[in-house]
């Protein structure tokens, strides 16, 4: 049976030919892959965070792989910084996917946008309980303050008091170089 994949989107890449090339795979057609059309993001976002806290959980909760669709800026995005850790709270596999290379309405590609995953880490605490994700911000690892700290089964020892960033975890595709369209399946696999 085919996984379920919810799409990280930056909200101001979501009618980016780009995005809407790798949206319309036929595997994402035969399992309904999960994004929001710009409707039911624009009333979550008038309706507050918490709405839209609610559209992401409620998607997520039906996926078990998340794919993230890396863009110019989508590194910077808060929502798709706490689609990630919510899709790793959930337990969903999480891959990246470069989509600028991908010709857009003009014809040409652009240069692949910086990788959310090096910005975005986790430690767990010092005793080996607590996962908590952490953002890079002004050339320093914080605590990334949308998702909480939360319970995990303990860690060994040597895996706690320190920032692991997310590019150790999850692994990045480009669409083009890496040929999506072939491949995409074994991806989410």
């Amino acid at each position: 049976m085919p996984k379920k994949v919810f799409f990280c989107i930056a909200n101001q890449d979501m009618n980016d030919i780009r995005i809407n090339i790798v949206r319309s795979h036929k595997i994402t057609h035969e399992n309904h892959g999960g994004f929001f059309p710009p409707y039911l993001w624009e009333a979550a976002a008038k309706s507050g965070d918490d709405s839209i806290r609610k559209l992401i959980d409620m998607q997520i909760q039906d996926s078990s792989v998340s794919a993230v669709l890396i863009g110019t800026n989508t590194y910077t995005q808060r929502w798709v910084k706490y689609e990630i850790f919510r899709s790793m709270k959930k337990g969903n596999k999480l891959l990246g996917i470069h989509i600028n290379g991908i010709e857009g309405r003009d014809g040409r590609g652009k240069s692949l946008g910086p990788n959310p995953f090096s910005y975005l880490g986790f430690l767990y605490s010092p005793d080996g309980t607590e996962f908590i994700p952490h953002e890079y911000v002004n050339e320093e690892w914080v605590p990334f303050k949308d998702i909480p700290a939360y319970k995990v089964k303990e860690v060994p020892e040597q895996h706690r008091n320190k920032i692991i960033t997310l590019t150790k975890i999850a692994k990045t595709y480009d669409w083009v170089a890496d040929k999506g369209p072939a491949n995409f399946s074994r991806w989410i696999e």
